[in-house]
């Protein structure tokens, strides 16, 4: 006599069709201004940006990073990684802090 799971044709099922799919996140990308990151880490403190400043020099340091590398400057000469990686880590801390609404909202009100 044969046991049901022997006659069983099991399918794979995983439902996630609704999940924010993480894989799609451009690895280079990610990895890129995670070295960011880790210079702002060692340079400042884990999660230093989470105490709160002005957002306004998060907004200036990321205009001047894009800035420099649409002026045709690739390379920041502080960190000797690409000013876009910066821009992204810059674009990355500004909508961690606008989140948790952490520092001072100084953009300019109409």
């Amino acid at each position: 006599m044969e046991s049901k799971s022997e006659n069983m044709v099991t399918e794979f099922k995983k439902f996630d069709t609704d999940k924010v799919r993480m894989e799609l996140l451009p690895p280079h990308s990610l990895m890129s201004i995670a070295k960011i990151f880790t210079f702002g880490a060692k340079k400042y403190d884990d999660f230093n940006y989470m105490n709160g400043t002005k957002w306004s020099r998060y907004y200036g340091a990321l205009q001047r990073h894009l800035n420099a590398w649409y002026s045709g400057e690739e390379i920041d000469s502080e960190t000797g990684e690409s000013h876009l990686y910066h821009a992204g880590c810059c674009i990355m801390i500004l909508i961690e802090i606008q989140n948790a609404n952490v520092g001072e909202d100084n953009r300019p009100k109409k």
